[in-house]
Order: C-alpha cells, then sequence, then structure tokens
C-alpha cells in the first residue's frame, strides 16, 4: 500500500508565505516605479516646461477683457506670467496686472503672427515699444513716456545700452514686419 505524504498545515503556511515574498518583491518595485513615473508626469515635467512657474500656465491663458473710454473699444489682454508672485493675494495681484503688458511674454518666446494678428497699429507700436520699456529704456517719445510711467512694472534705467534676448530681438522684427504691411 502506497502511503501519501502528508503536509501540515505549518508547512502549507510557510510555503504560502514564501510565494506571497516572492511576488511582494517584484510588485513593490513595480508599484514604486510606476509611482515615481506618475508623479514626474503630472508634477516635474509641468514645472520644468514652465520654466518653474507654478501658476505659469493658467495665468498667460487667462483672458481679461477691458474696456478703454478713451478709445471706446475692447481690448482683450493677458496677465503676464512673470508678473506671478507669492506675497498677497493671487486674485487682487491678476485683477492689478492683467492690464501691465500687450504682449505678455515677448520677452519669453517667439510670438506667431496669431499672437499679434488682433492688434491695431497703435497697439503694435506700444507692444513694440514694451520690449524695450522691459529693461527701463528711457523713451525720447511724451506719450510712450506717459504711456509707461503708469506700469508698475516700468522703471527707467539710463544706463540701458539696447541689449536684447533671442526672442525679443525676433520678436521685434514679428511686429515691425506687421506694422510695415499695415501701413
Amino acid at each position: 500500500m502506497a502511503y501519501k505524504k502528508v503536509e501540515s498545515r505549518i508547512d502549507k503556511r510557510k510555503f504560502n508565505n514564501s510565494k506571497i515574498k516572492q511576488l511582494l518583491t517584484i510588485l513593490i518595485p513595480i508599484a514604486g516605479v510606476i509611482i515615481l513615473g506618475t508623479t514626474a508626469i503630472f508634477y516635474v515635467y509641468p514645472k520644468i516646461t514652465n520654466g518653474g512657474e507654478k501658476h505659469t500656465k493658467s495665468v498667460a491663458t487667462k483672458a481679461v477683457k477691458e474696456v478703454k473710454k478713451d478709445e471706446n473699444k475692447v481690448e482683450v489682454t493677458e496677465k503676464p506670467a512673470e508678473q506671478t508672485t507669492t506675497s498677497g493675494t493671487e486674485d487682487t495681484e491678476e485683477a492689478t496686472n492683467s492690464t501691465d503688458f500687450i504682449l505678455p511674454d515677448s520677452n519669453l518666446k517667439n510670438l506667431t503672427n496669431g499672437d499679434i494678428e488682433r492688434l491695431t497699429p497703435s497697439d503694435l507700436r506700444i507692444a513694440r515699444n514694451e520690449i524695450y520699456a522691459r529693461h527701463g529704456f528711457v523713451f525720447k517719445s511724451a506719450d510712450l513716456n506717459n504711456y509707461f510711467a503708469t506700469k508698475s512694472w516700468y522703471s527707467q534705467d539710463p544706463t540701458y545700452q539696447g541689449t536684447l534676448n533671442e526672442f525679443e530681438k525676433y520678436n521685434l522684427s514679428l511686429i515691425k514686419a506687421r506694422e510695415d504691411s499695415m501701413n
């Protein structure tokens, strides 16, 4: 007569526990990789692509309509990404800075024709000169001096020599070409 080997409950538990341990040693690293990947996709990557600004994307795309009383027209402007600060309430700052720039990203990226096609000739002139005004350029034109003097970000710098970054140089030529095509 053949006898079957009977495993005790303890032996069965040890066997099952060893299988669970093997499974966990495989699943834990996989779960860690998934968590790190998810973090990179949803948290780190947007910060890298936005230059480290936390609210840049949502702020830069928020358009605000403003009615200019003296010109009787509606102008759509955007809050500049570089105006985002950590002091005060963001809603208050958005309201006060929403009209500070005609082209808020003209120093940060190459603009497209679509970015400037809605602008009038006078808006194009101001947009072109706001590139210089960001650096504190002192204008000879009284109307430009008066306009930029009302902006919270503008501070005259008589020592500014006209140095521009590559985005600003490109955007100046794009705006100038648009101005020339409108004349």
